[in-house]
């Protein structure tokens, strides 16, 4: 099983949880164990989300909503690698509930190029899933 630990790059922190391998209990475990460094640090970061040969859970995903929306507002970006279509349609459902679109890459490179690049953004989510059309 992975783990979470705080990345500095190009400036920026980047935590990063890596929940390959990782069960149900686990994965809630390590969530819970980021959500705590997030409200403790209570700094802006970008996330970084690894998820290799594990299963998404409806339990892990209602405690994953419970634990983020303490802190979302503390989440600049959020990126996700080693998704495979099941869990790419559930994040979608929780981008839809945050209201960001949070994107998945194939690797861990592409997603950090993501997370460090200024001119992209997870607020972009189309408008058809937008709570509040304005």
């Amino acid at each position: 099983m992975g783990g979470v630990r705080t990345i500095q790059e190009s400036d920026k922190t980047i935590l990063e949880i890596d929940y390959s391998g990782a069960n149900e209990d686990g994965m809630i475990a390590l969530i819970s164990e980021a959500a705590e460094k997030g409200l403790t640090k209570n700094e802006r970061v970008l996330v970084l989300a690894l998820h290799n040969n594990n299963y998404i859970t409806p339990r892990f995903v209602q405690h994953a909503k419970s634990v983020t929306q303490p802190v979302i507002h503390l989440i600049d970006k959020m990126a996700f690698v080693g998704l495979n279509t099941t869990q790419r349609i559930i994040l979608m459902g929780y981008s839809i509930f945050f209201q960001k679109n949070f994107k998945s890459f194939p690797t861990r490179e592409e997603a950090l190029n993501y997370l460090l690049n200024t001119a992209t953004t997870d607020n972009d989510l189309p408008d058809y899933y937008k709570k509040n059309k304005n």
